[in-house]
């Protein structure tokens, strides 16, 4: 999930009598053969920015949610993989049919087959486990440690202990999401890269690049994926 957003401030006239047109996320805009002088203005603005944007005319004020640029090296899925570009923003919630699994320290702290996953362009999936399904004795809250997402509002944070050893603010959730994420209201995400292990069904997931973003990626699932060096931007 994008964690972030930056806002574009500034107003601009009306160009014409006609209703002001909303931005189009990338995969659905308009090609440059058929687009007015209006669209491709917009257009550059939007691969400018790559991120969220507010727009104004003299008499509304419109919010836009821009998906980011798809970079010029997406891997175009086969069979039943999925494209990460091809993800939605804002992000969507569903629920997940494979079993779940994350072990640390040699000890399986999560095995669930009632999770949701979050899908958002540009990221790898994260995965919410109910609380219920998660080994509580090895779950520590962090009381000082919160961030704030557009999309699902405020997170807290939790530390992994077992047996002596810790991984630090290894897992998340959001208590009291935003309207559109209630069903993992509690739930928790963990960090594939703080852990020995996670699954999806038998398959062990790769971490998502970065200490920000926490996505798990499966052999189902190409990008590139946001979260690298480079990458902050799209």
């Amino acid at each position: 999930c994008c964690h972030r957003m930056r806002l574009l401030s500034k107003r601009i006239p009306k160009l014409a009598p006609s209703p002001p047109r909303r931005l189009l996320p990338w995969n659905n805009a308009v090609t440059a053969a058929s687009a007015t002088p209006t669209q491709a203005l917009w257009c550059t603005a939007l691969l400018y920015l790559c991120s969220t944007t507010t727009s104004y005319s003299t008499t509304t004020t419109t919010t836009v949610f821009a998906s980011a640029m798809p970079p010029s090296n997406r891997i175009q899925p086969v069979g039943d993989q999925e494209s990460v570009w091809d993800y939605p923003r804002p992000p969507r919630v569903e629920p997940v049919p494979e079993r779940l699994r994350v072990v640390y320290n040699g000890q399986t702290i999560v095995d669930t087959t009632d999770a949701f996953r979050v899908l958002e362009t540009s990221h790898p999936p994260t995965y919410y486990i109910p609380p219920q399904d998660i080994e509580q004795q090895y779950m520590k809250q962090v009381p000082a440690k919160t961030s704030y997402c557009e999309w699902k509002g405020s997170a807290t944070y939790y530390n992994v202990q077992v047996d002596g050893k810790t991984a630090r603010s290894a897992a998340w959730a959001y208590d009291r999401p935003t309207k559109g994420f209630t069903d993992i209201a509690g739930y928790v995400s963990f960090y594939a890269s703080h852990m020995d292990a996670c699954y999806v069904g038998d398959e062990q997931v790769a971490a998502q690049d970065g200490d920000f973003y926490g996505g798990w990626i499966t052999s189902k699932i190409v990008g590139p994926f946001k979260g690298g060096a480079g990458t902050w931007g799209w």
